[in-house]
């Protein structure tokens, strides 16, 4: 079942949080041979960009993505992400194809501060980066709203009969 628009909403929004601290993490424990992995992943995703391939974007963003959570060295949190992205991910080709270029800078600005291990830098970029995805997504669908729950309209108190005095 596909989420509807305001579940993917929510569901962006609890990614920033964890993929915040995935960032976060990771720039705790990358060593160099990861950045450059990572460096990698920014060269193969702005190439795609430049070909106009959504579909090589989408990967090289993900696997990015999925990168920056397994050096987080949390396992729950490379699980939760999972479970957040396998909900949205058929709406990343539309969102990836809108940010583009702005998506890229994101991304390498996020590796950067991962290479200077600066974790509240880090999970500052990377919940911005996923907040801009969630702002963009926004823009070209409305979330369904979700019914509010109506309060049935209060019973009068009654009034309390008193009996007279003899």
């Amino acid at each position: 079942m596909h989420p509807t628009g305001h579940e993917v909403e929510q569901l962006l929004a609890v990614r920033a949080v964890l993929a915040a601290e995935a960032a976060r993490l990771a720039a705790q424990h990358a060593d160099e041979d990861e950045v450059r992995r990572l460096r990698r992943l920014c060269a193969d995703g702005e190439a795609a960009t430049a070909a106009g391939d959504v579909d090589g974007m989408v990967a090289a963003s993900t696997t990015l993505h999925e990168c920056v959570t397994e050096l987080s060295g949390n396992p729950a949190l490379l699980d939760f992400v999972g479970q957040v992205d396998l909900r949205v991910s058929a709406h990343y080709p539309a969102i990836t194809r809108q940010r583009g270029a702005q998506a890229w800078q994101e991304h390498h600005a996020l590796v950067d501060a991962i290479e200077r291990k600066d974790p509240e830098s880090a999970a500052r970029i990377m919940r911005d980066h996923v907040d801009h995805t969630r702002a963009a997504y926004l823009q070209t669908h409305q979330p369904t709203p979700t019914p509010s729950r109506t309060r049935p309209a209060p019973v009068p108190a009654r009034r309390r009969r008193t009996l007279p005095r003899p």
